[in-house]
């Protein structure tokens, strides 16, 4: 009795019925199954850098919705006027900033995990990751400056502790609006003793207030150029497991299931068979569906 196979799911009028198509071997089964929890492991430690990514888009948009808030109201007065506003926009920017940190965290935490389980600690993989890491920590004062904020932020204050807005001449001579969060460095400082020997010689030179978006712009790129470390170590892995799954993918289903274009139609894998009463048919099995889209996703990085 077979215990694994292919089949194709059809919905038609909102109902769903299953085609078997035939039966494969264990070891087919499990060289599938392997491919796929490669490309699909990879899949998930993005999602973490996506993650990251729309905390920092939102914590960007928020400030240009702020700023586009101040404008309508036209007046300087506002500046003077409108505590509460300010302490509302202080609340909401700590927010969406401690939601970016926390995901930075979990992104590093999770990718550094990821790769040590996927290949042997000493491997060449690891060393190249870890290799980018210390490289961005020792090149980068933003690196090591946000890496120890996020600790100042689980255990001392709130980050973003200032925001400064002003009036500026623009080049054409008009009166512009200018609102920039600051990190005030003179209370980050002293209200958090575990900085670090390396930031504390930064710290010498840099003692004025930093602009956090400014801060924020640079640490994003790096981690963008971390995440890139990361795609490159995974790309030969990720290409065997697309170039076997897409090869299989075309052995077993025809070009009009793979190409359906109502999306009715989708190519399954199935296991743990189990035939019963062969008076009512009755098949119980787990099925999963061929990962089309990951696939997709995962070419247009590699």
């Amino acid at each position: 009795m077979e215990r694994f196979g292919v089949g194709i799911t059809r919905t038609i009028d909102n109902q769903q019925e299953l085609i078997f198509k035939c039966a494969i071997s264990e070891d087919t089964y499990k060289d599938y199954s392997k491919h796929y929890l490669n490309i699909s492991k990879f899949f998930n430690q993005q999602e973490l850098f996506q993650m990251l990514a729309v905390n920092y888009l939102e914590l960007n948009e928020y400030f240009e919705s702020v700023l586009g808030q101040f404008i309508q109201k036209a007046s300087a007065n506002m500046l003077n006027d409108d505590d509460g506003v300010i302490y509302l926009v202080s609340r909401n920017s700590n927010r969406l900033l401690l939601n970016l940190l926390s995901s930075v965290r979990t992104y590093l935490d999770h990718t550094t995990t990821y790769l040590k389980r996927k290949y042997p600690k000493d491997s060449d993989q690891v060393k190249v990751f870890i290799k980018k890491t210390n490289e961005l920590y020792d090149n980068n004062f933003e690196y090591r400056f946000i890496g120890k904020l996020r600790n100042y932020a689980q255990h001392c204050g709130l980050p973003m502790n200032g925001i400064d807005i002003s009036i500026v001449l623009s080049a054409e001579n008009k009166r512009q609006l200018v609102i920039a969060p600051l990190f005030k460095m003179n209370a980050l400082i002293n209200d958090f003793d575990e900085w670090g020997s390396r930031l504390k010689e930064d710290f010498k030179v840099i003692n004025y207030d930093l602009k956090a978006l400014k801060i924020m712009a640079v640490y994003y790129d790096l981690m963008m150029e971390l995440n890139q470390t990361v795609i490159e170590i995974e790309s030969k892995a990720l290409g065997d497991s697309i170039s076997f799954l897409e090869n299989f993918k075309h052995e077993y289903f025809s070009a009009e299931e793979i190409g359906d274009s109502n999306n009715t139609t989708k190519c399954c894998v199935l296991s743990e068979i189990v035939r019963g009463d062969p008076n009512t048919r009755e098949i119980t099995f787990s099925a999963q569906v061929y990962p089309s889209l990951i696939i997709e996703i995962i070419k247009t990085v590699l």
